[in-house]
């Protein structure tokens, strides 16, 4: 039987060794990530969490809870960051610009980052350390600190999870708090103690305010609450009642987290880039939209709340999004995508370490952990499900991220078991998987960038084309390229990347696509000359939508993480169609739209590259708030044409097709383009 010395110094020593890890962990993570630019969304998140933290205003960026950015937001203090004057806003593009300008042209987004970094220091390693308790409490005094200071360590040793510390992103708030929820709930339904049933439904609360992944979470803790109620023989009332009780103070904390307001904002309600009531009719199938508006109608969530629901439900359940994936561009994601990323972005010695767990818990009889580890084990495997036939894979491992902290507890189990047999060998073999992990991931700047030794970080481009690959944080070396190569001969690079034109503004750095925004009328080559800085993924994912094949059969003549450098001509009539595209949104979704300059620009997008469904879906729209019937008909139909076999798109097209050959215009609404989610 593991004996552990449960002395006072024992515990105190074991408590040390959790504070220490995590902030191994953040020093780690510092250096390694000191060069990283914004990712693709902190501006987004960074803006919407001082409204909401300042100024009680939750209508910017609704598609996630509050909790992350209100962290944020609090420590954004007036002498750092400038807050905006909110407006109204048309849609998600002029909301994503908008809050862009708020960081790059407003502020110093340095300042500003630096800021935001500590902020996610602390609060990840906070969470961090609480999921570590959680591990230690749910598998008691014996077991409890081995397994939790293997899991922790197992976690500060995964380059995903450093690269996702400073971040102000919500995946990795909620697989910690995920998976502290649930082994909560365990120690509260097991031992029926007050402190427990209290901190279980905190923490599904705060699980809840970070990412609506969380109703996951809420049907995990309640599958193991009427569990643990049917074993119960001696009092389940009491045990229905602690279930009611942790998903009550969930709720309630999740209400608290939204000021314990109804509406958006205190001066009224219907401010969102886009009515809630426009997003939930966007849902296509009956029962999500229904379930929606009747939590709307009964008030049982807030409207910011519900406005993301609906979101990630037409995005993540709903939606079908092509992936580069193992070097074809696919129409949808096979189901064994997330099983896949998990294989090439976790090194492989901490994957041997979880491996061994399994198999070290199977082969041992009566092992005093395997209640709470077949809990967490059972919600990883709930959440992998969630994640094959969803369709998020686009973020890659950053949605996969969820599953990591259950795979921490699996590794730690080998820990425990080895060590209470006593077996050097299993030790030693446990030590050599820790330290091949260690070499593998710990030296690697970037960490974000990271793949194990099955593909390769040199080779990873040519096969994985997600934001597990890159997502937009290495604009400062793009600056620093131009500044030192491009900017002294006066020559405007072609860039193709996940940054924004008012950061690239804010560093200095001029573009083709920037001169060209300036002048669009000006734009007619397809023909383009110069340098060119293009994303690995941008080059590979999604062709129909901006096509590089021109590029893919040069050598480039430089790289830098993702970024391929070329220099030539190229006829790059694809990505010619693709800004016509970007125009022709930003003439229609803003405060003042020019629909008449949409159409146009949307018709020649079509005329260059006619493939891009929903870019048909778009014109259909401007053309029906034009009130033009034969022409909005024409492009829907043209829509479903282009449309891939079996896309969740053909059946609203067909339905929006027969609105507008019978129906007034006035009274049919647009198409949602599922490109705008």
């Amino acid at each position: 039987m593991l004996v552990i010395d449960c002395s006072m110094q024992s515990k105190l020593a074991f408590a040390a060794v959790l504070i220490a890890v995590p902030l191994c962990g953040i020093l780690r993570s510092a250096i390694a990530t000191r060069l990283d630019s914004f990712d693709l969304d902190e501006a987004y998140h960074i803006t919407a969490g001082v409204t909401y933290a300042r100024l009680g205003d939750y209508r910017l960026n609704p598609e996630h809870p509050p909790l992350v950015k209100l962290w944020v937001g609090a420590f954004l203090t007036p002498d750092v960051f400038k807050a905006p004057q909110v407006r109204p806003l048309a849609d998600k593009l002029e909301e994503r610009h908008f809050t862009e300008d708020v960081v790059f042209t407003q502020n110093d987004p340095d300042v500003v980052q630096r800021r935001a970094r500590i902020a996610m220091f602390l609060l990840n390693s906070v969470l961090a350390l609480a999921f570590g308790l959680a591990v230690w409490r749910a598998f008691g005094k014996e077991l409890g600190p081995l397994m939790a200071t293997g899991a922790l360590t197992f976690l500060m040793i995964d380059p995903t999870i450093a690269a996702h510390l400073p971040v102000v992103l919500t995946d990795l708030p909620i697989a910690l708090l995920g998976s502290t929820a649930v082994l909560l709930a365990w120690s509260a339904f097991r031992c029926g103690r007050y402190v427990d049933v209290v901190l279980a439904g905190l923490c599904l609360g705060l699980a809840l305010g970070a990412k609506h992944t969380a109703l996951i979470v809420v049907v995990a803790v309640s599958l193991l609450g009427i569990v643990m109620l049917l074993l119960n023989d001696k009092n389940r009332l009491r045990a229905l009642g602690q279930l009611v009780a942790v998903l009550l103070l969930a709720w309630i904390t999740l209400w608290g987290l939204y000021r314990f307001r109804f509406n958006e904002s205190p001066v009224g309600v219907d401010l969102f880039n886009r009515t809630l009531s426009a997003k939930v009719a966007d849902l296509h199938r009956p029962h999500l939209r229904n379930t929606v508006s009747f939590l709307a109608d009964t008030h049982f969530l807030p409207r910011s709340y519900l406005w993301g629901l609906a979101d990630i439900l037409h995005v993540g359940v709903e939606g079908i999004r092509p992936v580069f994936f193992l070097g074809h561009n696919l129409k949808r994601a096979p189901f064994y995508f997330f099983p896949t990323v998990l294989l090439v972005k976790v090194p492989l010695g901490l994957l041997a370490l979880a491996f061994a767990g399994g198999v070290l818990v199977l082969s041992t009889r009566n092992w005093a952990g395997t209640g709470p580890l077949l809990v967490s084990v059972l919600f990883a495997c709930l959440l992998l499900a969630m994640l094959m036939i969803g369709t998020s894979a686009y973020a890659g491992i950053r949605h996969g991220l969820i599953v990591l902290p259950s795979l921490a507890v699996l590794a730690a189990a080998a820990l425990a078991i080895a060590w209470q047999r006593k077996s050097r060998m299993l030790l030693a073999g446990i030590a050599l998987a820790a330290f091949a992990a260690v070499a593998s991931a710990v030296p690697v700047l970037r960490p974000w960038e990271y793949y194990n030794e099955i593909v390769g970080m040199q080779n990873a481009w040519q096969y994985f084309g997600d934001e597990g690959a890159d997502s937009g944080q290495r604009t400062k070396e793009i600056a620093a390229y131009y500044h030192r190569y491009l900017e002294p001969k006066g020559e405007l690079p072609y860039v193709d990347y996940s940054d924004s034109f008012a950061e690239d503004d804010r560093r200095g750095i001029r573009t083709m696509q920037r001169m060209w925004e300036d002048h669009p009328d000006a734009d007619y080559s397809d023909v383009i000359s110069g340098t060119f800085l293009i994303s690995a993924p941008s080059m590979l994912w999604n062709s129909s939508a901006c096509d590089y094949t021109p590029l893919l059969g040069k050598q480039p003549v430089g790289r830098f993480g993702s970024i391929l450098i070329y220099r030539g001509s190229f006829n790059l009539a694809g990505s010619r169609a693709f800004r016509f595209s970007l125009r022709a949104l930003d003439a229609e979704y803003s405060n003042h739209p020019d629909l008449a300059k949409a159409a146009d620009y949307m018709m020649t997008s079509l005329t260059i590259n006619p493939t891009p469904y929903y870019r048909w879906i778009e014109l259909g729209n401007i053309q029906l708030q034009r009130g033009l019937r034969a022409e909005a008909l024409g492009a829907y139909q043209n829509a479903k044409t282009h449309a891939p076999a079996g896309d969740e798109m053909i059946g609203p097209i067909q339905e929006q097709i027969q609105r507008v050959s019978q129906e007034d215009l006035r009274s049919v609404p647009i198409l949602r383009n599922p490109k705008l989610e």
